[in-house]
């Protein structure tokens, strides 16, 4: 009868395959966190991004003529951003246009302001 001299040295042992589990899990554990932390910073931003470009183009088509109201929502699927319109004039015919878009996000209630400053 021949014996393996390698039997009992080949492959892991169940104690090294729970402790290499075990580091795993403890790895994993400290930067899955910021792994979701830097997804959700990503959502965040564009978020913000697409916010001002709406709220340019809104700006825009309100100075043009275009868009008539002072106040509204975005049709889907941006429903969710809600803007407001002001404009103030001086007496050095100045015109200040200005268009507040607010929406809720990952942190709250948040807010971009777009301005635009023209002479009559």
């Amino acid at each position: 009868m021949k014996t393996d001299k390698l039997a009992g040295t080949a492959g892991s042992t169940l104690l090294e395959v729970v402790a290499a589990l075990a580091l795993l899990g403890l790895f994993l554990s400290q930067f899955l966190p910021a792994f979701t932390q830097v997804a959700g910073f990503q959502g965040q931003m564009a978020a913000e991004t697409e916010a001002l470009l709406l709220a340019r183009g809104k700006l825009e088509e309100i100075v043009a003529g275009a868009e008539r109201g002072r106040e509204g929502r975005f049709p889907a699927p941006w429903a969710h951003y809600y803007w407001s319109y002001q404009v103030e004039r001086s007496a050095g015919r100045l015109v200040s246009h200005r268009l507040n878009l607010r929406w809720r996000g990952f942190l709250g209630e948040r807010e971009v302001t777009v301005s635009r400053l023209e002479a009559e």
